[in-house]
C-alpha cells in the first residue's frame, strides 16, 4: 500500500473548504492563547497599556480572519458536502463574530 507524501491518511477528500473551516475555529483559539500569554504583563501598568492595544489589534485581525474564513468555508458546503466543514465553520464564525461585537462595544 503506497501513500503520497503530500497527503496524510484519512485526508483523501480534504479540500480548501475543510482548511478554511479549520482556520475559522483556530483563529479564536489563538486569540485566547495570546490573552493567556499576556497575563504576566498585566502586573506592570506601563507595559500593559501598550500590550493591551497591540493585543486588541491582533485579536481583531484574527477575529476578522476567522469570520472571513468561516464564511468562505460555508460557501463550499454545497460543493463539498457538510461533513467536516459545517460545524467548524459555524463555530469559528460565531465565536469570531462575538469577539468582534465585544471589541466594538468596548472600544466605541
Amino acid at each position: 500500500m503506497s501513500t503520497h507524501l503530500d497527503q496524510a491518511p484519512g485526508m483523501a477528500n480534504w479540500t480548501s473548504a475543510h482548511s478554511l473551516a479549520r482556520a475559522s475555529w483556530i483563529c479564536p483559539v489563538l486569540i485566547i492563547a495570546i490573552n493567556f500569554a499576556l497575563q504576566p504583563v498585566r502586573s506592570d501598568p506601563a507595559s500593559w497599556a501598550l500590550a493591551s492595544r497591540l493585543f486588541a489589534v491582533a485579536g481583531l485581525a484574527l477575529a476578522i480572519a476567522g469570520l472571513g474564513s468561516g464564511l468562505a468555508a460555508l460557501s463550499g458546503v454545497r460543493r463539498h458536502g457538510r461533513r467536516g466543514i459545517l460545524f467548524p465553520a459555524l463555530a469559528g464564525s460565531v465565536v469570531s463574530s462575538m469577539y468582534i461585537a465585544v471589541f466594538i462595544l468596548a472600544y466605541l
